[in-house]
């Protein structure tokens, strides 16, 4: 299911996505673009996908999509976007679960929604599975399962700190300083491992064998 968020929880984002080749993916820290967040470019499969994102949900990213766009000589074809939640809600409340942006699982910082709602919504999947089997009472699996998803919100509330940062640096050094020892091939590793570790790849197989 799915529920409205209040604005001052949601960030936004807007890209294009161009039939054409590339085998790196680009990040931009710059006003020029957006000054509470960042623009990208990355290959998918057949296509390259440009974009803004901004933390401040007042802002308009069309503008800034298009320069980027433009700079980057790509083609403006194919828009996609939409209001992002940056914020862990409750995921069991009313008596009903939510998962991925209703429960506001979309990692804050990346905007990263797919794995985490896979990843929760697997461990939804398995209290439901438990109730219909009649080994668990709805109200357990609420708890349960509400519990499971509140035990991330420390990893959520340092992405989301994380965010900010970059909101409130864009203008100032500091931040090249950061993105240069974030960089260093050991420390990229450690944050990326640390990053993979919030919603594991390895909790798809453990499911599995549940099943």
């Amino acid at each position: 299911t799915s529920r409205r968020f209040p604005k001052p929880r949601m960030s936004r984002g807007l890209e294009v996505h161009p039939h054409t080749g590339g085998e790196d993916m680009e990040i931009w820290v710059d006003p020029r673009y957006v000054n509470a967040g960042y623009g990208w470019a990355f290959p998918a499969d057949q296509e390259l996908r440009v974009g803004v994102g901004s933390f401040d949900p007042r802002d308009h990213i069309r503008k800034p999509t298009d320069r980027l766009a433009d700079d980057v000589e790509v083609d403006k074809v194919r828009y996609q976007g939409n209001w992002i939640p940056h914020k862990l809600r409750p995921a069991a409340e009313d008596g009903v679960f939510f998962v991925g942006d209703s429960a506001g699982h979309c990692l804050p910082l990346t905007a990263e929604g797919i794995r985490t709602a896979l990843y929760f919504g697997l461990a939804c999947g398995r209290e439901l599975r438990a109730v219909l089997a009649g080994v668990e009472e709805i109200e357990t699996a609420l708890g349960r399962y509400g519990a499971f998803s509140d035990s991330h919100g420390w990893q959520f509330s340092w992405l989301l700190s994380a965010q900010w940062a970059v909101s409130a640096t864009t203008r100032m050094p500091l931040l090249t300083e950061v993105i240069k020892a974030v960089g260093k091939p050991a420390v990229t590793r450690a944050v990326f491992n640390h990053y993979l570790a919030i919603a594991p790849p390895e909790y798809v197989a453990r499911d599995a064998l549940l099943a």
